[in-house]
């Protein structure tokens, strides 16, 4: 990526870390993209939440009126559709030789030749497409595919700080509502949250913009190692952010435990968070019969300060959760194949969290074991009477 191009990339990551509204922020990001690229088009498409079709949401070069209006099919025929269910890049060099896609209506009207698309990745599912269209046929580098790719995830941090910031607003709106016990607990719980989404993820989007700075500095100084280097850790540093974004907002809406149980909200816990965070994750249920509502809480949130200590600081490659019933008893296990730790050490300072572990299993009279070592993963154990 040249100069210019990270210039550029440091300026609009800067601008989207302001506080914003979404339509801003995706009207930033195609005005970017198009004045960079030096295209006529580029649109930015959201997908459905039932999957069944994608709405233009922003729009530059001409298709402005139709910004939520126009609609495109999500099939195995839409160049769209195969880009954000399939969450790759689709290239089309030619529209008018184009075999693989139908054309939509919008790119024949504004006579376009060739496009880039590229997903847009969301929490529970990819949130749409970005996209570039010329009226002139064009082969894109890969200079200008990486740049879109950046630009993209860049953007889906965007959307997920300004939806996490909405979604604590509506929380903190709701608890005002309930009892004041209620309002105290709920609001310690938000400040919580807001913290650490300030504390993490704004500071690592600011990381992003530093590194690109760094990178753009160095690349005009001749010193192309070191900015190789530095838009490693970029890349690492935006997925570091997207990793805890996720565990952040799926901590802020998390399973209503009375709607769906327990089975159910570990597993679109699992799903949700370290699913999307590249872990291989196993729940096994056995024998688990109508538990207390108590029960079901505590377990559940042992299980998440688990599951938070191990994606934080295990580096696992697989977690398995297994809850089990034998005659009066439910176990809980939680085992990873991370680096471990010193068992003894952790209890004794009551680090990852265990502290709170061990206070909710001895409110239920329940036993905690630890087992661990470095380098040889780790097993959380909770054994509870009913």
């Amino acid at each position: 990526m040249d100069a210019g191009y990270k210039a550029a990339l440091a300026e609009l990551t800067g601008s989207l870390l302001e506080d914003s509204d979404l339509p801003t922020l995706m009207y930033r990001v195609v005005t970017f993209v198009a004045d960079t690229l030096m295209v006529k088009h580029s649109t930015l498409w959201e997908l459905r939440p039932d999957g069944s079709a994608l709405v233009l949401r922003a729009a530059v070069g001409g298709q402005e009126d139709a910004v939520g209006v126009a609609m495109a099919a999500s099939g195995a025929r839409s160049a769209l559709g195969t880009a954000v269910l399939g969450t790759r890049l689709v290239l089309v060099a030619d529209w008018r030789n184009e075999t693989r896609f139908d054309r939509p209506s919008l790119l024949r009207d504004c006579d376009v030749i060739s496009s880039l698309y590229v997903a847009i990745q969301g929490q529970h599912r990819p949130f749409g497409v970005l996209c570039v269209d010329t009226a002139t046929r064009r082969i894109f580098s890969d200079q200008e595919i990486y740049l879109l790719q950046v630009v993209a995830n860049v953007l889906a941090l965007a959307i997920e700080r300004v939806t996490a910031r909405q979604t604590l607003e509506q929380q903190i709106e709701h608890a005002r509502l309930v009892t004041a016990a209620q309002d105290q607990a709920v609001l310690e719980e938000r400040q919580r949250l807001a913290r650490e989404l300030h504390d993490s993820v704004t500071q690592a989007l600011y990381g992003v913009t530093l590194h690109a700075g760094a990178a753009t500095r160095l690349l005009e100084s001749g010193d192309v190692a070191t900015t190789a280097e530095n838009l490693r850790v970029l890349q690492e540093t935006a997925q570091e952010a997207l990793d805890e974004m996720r565990l952040l907002i799926f901590e802020l809406r998390p399973p209503v435990l009375e709607q769906v149980g327990l089975a159910a909200a570990l597993q679109a816990r699992l799903n949700s968070v370290e699913g999307r965070a590249n872990l291989e994750t196993r729940l096994i249920v056995d024998g688990v019969g109508d538990l207390p509502l108590l029960v079901q809480e505590a377990l559940y949130r042992i299980t998440q300060e688990a599951l938070n200590n191990t994606l934080k600081h295990a580096h696992a490659g697989c977690i398995t959760v297994q809850l089990r019933q034998v005659q009066s008893r439910v176990i809980l296990e939680i085992i990873d194949d991370g680096v471990g730790f010193n068992p003894a050490a952790a209890q004794e300072t009551g680090g990852l969290g265990l502290r709170g572990i061990a206070e909710r299993v001895a409110q239920l009279n329940g036993t905690l074991t630890l087992q661990s070592a470095p380098q040889d993963g780790s097993l959380l154990r909770v054994e509870i009477a009913l």
